[in-house]
């Protein structure tokens, strides 16, 4: 029954990100928390950094917004949020 979860959310974060007002973005790529939580990179913010979207198969929608901090590593406070040229658009 796990793989069905698992396929559900990946099509879930996948029908998200096509839906985000910006579009989904290609790079970076969407980013697994554990087996059933997904960070979903949706748009960029003013600067370039990329924002993102938490997905999971359990429990209600999170319409939060979060940027990266480093791999694994979320927040929801712009300031705190690691955003270097790699990430940002030209």
């Amino acid at each position: 029954m796990d793989i069905w979860r698992t396929a559900f959310i990946i099509g879930l974060a996948g029908f998200t990100a096509g839906c985000a007002r910006e579009g989904a973005l290609r790079e970076p790529a969407i980013e697994p928390l554990t087996a059933d939580v997904l960070m979903v990179p949706v748009n960029r913010d003013s600067a370039g950094c990329v924002r993102y979207r938490l997905i999971s198969g359990e429990g209600e929608p999170d319409f939060t917004v979060y940027w990266r901090i480093d791999a694994g590593h979320f927040t929801n406070n712009r300031a705190s949020a690691a955003c270097d040229s790699r990430e940002s658009q030209p």
